[in-house]
């Protein structure tokens, strides 16, 4: 077990408004007592805020109540009594115990913590309530909730002038705080959930959970992000935990919980149908499952996730086959059943070793995928196909390979299909289905037009040829040219027959015909109009939300709102088992922290972005999110773990025929890597052949041709490539390329600060500061010193430390050199003091103060007094 999980070790976390209030509470109370149940974080929090205050001068003592302790009296408090006190009085006792302690302590304030103060005997007990009520210490004490208490610990709050708090649990972004310190790096999001939800917050459970994913080897760290590929079991010393809460249940009670495991959530009628209704009263009494209230579905769960593991785990035979035939017959009554009903069924009746009807298995099939579990999804419909399903069962298998990224398999499944579907709906299902799989997935694009050709036979009239437009579409798309593609979807949306399926298919598409076409203000309004909500449902919601994230990272759209939304974009679909959502999420979070210069943070989310994509990737995002991680690795200096990422990315896409968007970016990615590498010449090359490649495009050409003069291109062919490209093209970030290039042609110092305020104000955060470097640079050239010290300056603020970039230099410009009194006065304006209190600490005059502060940030080339404390940081 890694050292840094040690119980010791284990870091305090979720608890800082706490640590406060205990903290504050010291001097405003008698005494507090933290309530809560076993394992919560009580001893730790207490040991923390003793920590605290021993390191503020208070004389600290620890008593640790145990039952074997609380056998003797006295037991638990034997390190607080002198040698005798136990043979006197109970007064003699308690006095001369306080009078140990003031020696002990001298002037100092006492504070005694009393860890698990629910076991102490009653004379213990007794003698904590003296010291309280006498004012002789103040008592820290832990308790247990939902177990007996000596009434002397009671009256600590009830009558002494303590504080009862009553501790809760940590929540999802706490629990991910706690495992992200406790593993020392980040932590991929569907592992913080499941030790969430297997966990409820509880410290403990986390604690036990992480401990035996690390040591069963589940729990792995792999380019710098820790992940859980599957789920472990639990660890011995958890389950004797968990077995120590419902051990001794009568079969009654344990049948309630075994039925729950199984089933949950259930209805109360449906538990009381099987399990009974008096033990299900006994049950939510003892606090073993809960029953949410009419209006939220009374549904009925364990009280504990971890309960229903433990209670499989030891589930005989044949009360689980009884319990699972049982559940199945009972929902199955309700038919039709709805999809999630129909996975659960066939799932209880698999489990149970019965047989299930190929049109049951299809629906569940048909569910697994929409819930994100494309093996299982596989399985059933296999089975189904096996026991004679119609067509629906294999475009459910068909859709499990394209979700598991298998297009090789799914193609297999989908060719013999061709022309044998009933019904126009089913067939739209299908080419939707043949077109993710040969244009994105296997990039035989050639094979296309011929598709469309037979496709147009299979139905006779003018409305078929009308829903054939989304395989129409990506026949136009074969060229790359996005200005005709526009002009194809516009088409089909103004036309008033058009069908709704397909109009809610081509939708997206438009949004993204009228983004790389250069309209990207519409591309964008349309997207996000259309943003659709999580979890993603088909292929047309995954094309939308992608468009939408695309829009705005590429162009520079919304950078500080689309960060602030997007991770909780990212928990909501990992919550959900929605791969394509939570890659999406994470690659836009990834996107805006590259643009910020923050290249470890974009690493991270692009590395979580490259997980999720390869579970599921419809719409071939995983390429490009490599390519973006292999920039961001190169950009924070890793260049080892970029070039790994460049090598996986050209072997994993190796026999890609090359959609138009390919060739260029992989291009870029090996500029990236020549770039970290120190080879700037390579870099240019690969970034103006990679500009060559997407003439229909010019967001991606300014950015290659912007990357270029970042890396040395001659400014003024660049200048005019890019204003050229800003005439097709209206994105913010492209403007910002176009008078960056200008500025630097044209040696304008002004216009170099006035490109990084453009930057700055879109969130492109690196850019910005580059251009204050070219701005620090110009002013020296020009002989204005004072100016290139404010630009640089700037530069240096802009800079975010421990993101693998170094601080920047600008070569010429001196160390600037304050006098003794300027550097103290700095560092105490620094810290937010006022000239008047400066002034008053130093015994100065106000303007003494503010005409060498004045001075002072003349030098730093700072103008606003709220810049100092960024620049002393």
């Amino acid at each position: 077990m890694p050292h840094r999980l040690s119980s010791t070790q284990w870091p305090l976390v979720g608890r800082s408004d706490e640590l406060d209030r205990l903290t504050r509470l010291r001097t405003a109370a008698s005494g507090v007592v933290l309530s809560g149940p076993a394992g919560i974080g009580k001893s730790r929090l207490m040991r923390e805020a003793l920590a605290v205050g021993r390191e503020s001068g208070v004389h600290v003592e620890w008593v640790q109540a145990t039952r074997s302790a609380a056998a003797v009296p006295l037991g638990a408090l034997a390190s607080l009594l002198d040698a005798e006190a136990r043979s006197t009085s109970p007064l003699h006792v308690m006095r001369s115990t306080a009078e140990g302690l003031r020696a002990r302590a001298g002037t100092r304030p006492i504070v005694l913590g009393v860890d698990d103060a629910q076991l102490l005997d009653s004379a213990s007990a007794a003698l904590v309530l003296q010291l309280v009520t006498t004012r002789t210490a103040f008592v820290l004490a832990t308790l247990r909730s939902g177990e007996p208490v000596p009434d002397a610990i009671v009256s600590l709050w009830k009558d002494a002038g303590a504080v009862r708090m009553d501790l809760q649990a940590l929540d999802e972004a706490e629990t991910g705080a706690l495992i992200e310190s406790a593993l020392g790096g980040p932590v991929e999001q569907a592992a913080k959930r499941w030790l969430f939800e297997s966990s409820y917050g509880n410290v403990l459970y986390i604690r036990e959970l992480l401990v035996g994913a690390l040591e069963g080897g589940a729990l792995v760290e792999r380019d710098g992000l820790w992940r859980l590929p599957a789920h472990p079991p639990l660890s011995r010393s958890l389950t004797e935990l968990v077995n120590e809460r419902i051990s001794g249940l009568d079969d009654a009670t344990l049948r309630v919980l075994q039925t729950l495991a199984l089933g949950e959530p259930l209805t109360l009628a449906d538990t009381v149908e099987i399990a009974g209704e008096s033990a299900l009263i006994s049950a939510e009494r003892d606090g073993l499952v809960t029953v949410s209230a009419p209006a939220d579905g009374d549904a009925v769960r364990l009280a504990h996730p971890l309960y229903g593991e433990v209670i499989r785990a030891a589930l005989p035979l044949v009360r689980g086959h009884e319990l699972r035939v049982r559940l199945a017959a009972m929902v199955q009554a309700r038919a039709p059943l709805r999809g999630r009903d129909a996975l659960k069924v066939a799932r209880w009746l698999l489990d149970a070793g019965e047989a299930v009807g190929p049109d049951l298995l299809t629906d569940a099939a048909r569910a697994a995928n929409a819930a994100g579990d494309p093996t299982f999804a596989a399985h059933l419909a296999q089975r189904a196909l096996a026991g004679g399903a119609s067509s629906r069962a294999a475009l459910a298998l068909a859709r499990a390979h394209i979700d598991a990224r298998n297009f090789e398999a799914a193609e297999a499944v989908l060719a013999p299909l061709e022309g044998r579907l009933d019904g126009q709906d089913a067939a739209l299902e299908y080419l939707e289905q043949r077109v993710i799989v040969l244009f994105w997935g296997l990039q035989r694009h050639a094979e296309l037009p011929a598709l469309l050709e037979r496709a147009q036979t299979w139905w006779p009239g003018p409305e078929w040829y009308r829903r054939l437009v989304f395989l129409r579409m990506h026949v136009t798309a074969l060229d790359g040219n996005y200005e005709r593609m526009t002009e194809v979807t516009a088409a089909a949306l103004t036309d008033p027959e058009l069908d709704d399926a397909s109009r809610q298919q081509i939708a997206p598409f438009h949004g993204r015909n009228l983004l790389y076409s250069g309209r990207t203000r519409e591309g964008y309004e349309w997207a996000r109009a259309r943003r659709p909500q999580l979890p993603l449902r088909d292929f047309s919601d995954e094309v939308a939300f992608a468009v939408w994230i695309s829009a705005a990272v590429q162009c520079g759209y919304d950078w500080p709102q689309l960060e602030a939304e997007l991770p909780g974009a990212l928990v909501e679909a990992v919550r959900a088992d929605d791969h394509a959502g939570a890659g999406l999420a994470a690659f836009g979070l990834g996107g805006i922290a590259m643009g910020a210069g923050r290249f470890a943070d974009a690493a991270r989310w692009l590395t979580e972005s490259e997980l999720h994509f390869g579970h599921h990737d419809a719409i071939d995002m995983l390429p490009i999110a490599i390519v973006m991680r292999v920039k961001a690795e190169a950009g924070a200096g890793e260049v080892d773990t970029a070039r790994t990422a460049l090598q996986r990315l050209r072997v994993t896409f190796a026999s890609r025929e090359g959609l138009a968007r390919d060739a260029p970016h992989f291009a870029a990615a090996e500029a990236a890597v020549a770039a970290a590498d120190g080879d700037r010449a390579t870099a240019r090359r690969l970034l103006a052949e990679a500009t060559e490649q997407v003439p229909h495009v010019a967001l991606w050409g300014a950015q290659f041709t912007h990357d270029a003069l970042l890396e040395g291109a001659e400014a003024d062919p660049a200048a005019v490539a890019l204003e050229a490209l800003r005439e097709r093209c209206d994105a913010p970030l492209v403007v910002a390329f176009a008078d960056h290039a200008r500025a630097r042609a044209d040696d304008d110092a002004a216009a170099l600060v006035a490109t990084a305020d453009r930057f700055e104000a879109l969130g492109a955060q690196r850019a910005a500061l580059l251009a204050s470097v070219d701005a620090a640079q110009a002013f020296l050239r020009a002989g204005d010193q004072d100016s290139a010290r404010r630009a640089a300056v700037r530069a240096d603020a802009l800079h975010v430390a421990g993101q693998g970039t170094e601080p920047p230099q600008i070569e010429g410009l001196g160390a600037v050199a304050l006098s003794p009194r300027e550097r103290q006065l700095v560092d105490l304006a620094a810290q937010g003091l006022t000239s008047p209190e400066i002034a008053e600490q130093l015994v100065l005059s106000v303007r003494t103060v503010e005409s060498h502060l004045y001075r002072a940030m003349n030098k730093l080339g700072i103008s606003d007094r709220r810049e100092l404390a960024k620049h002393q940081s």
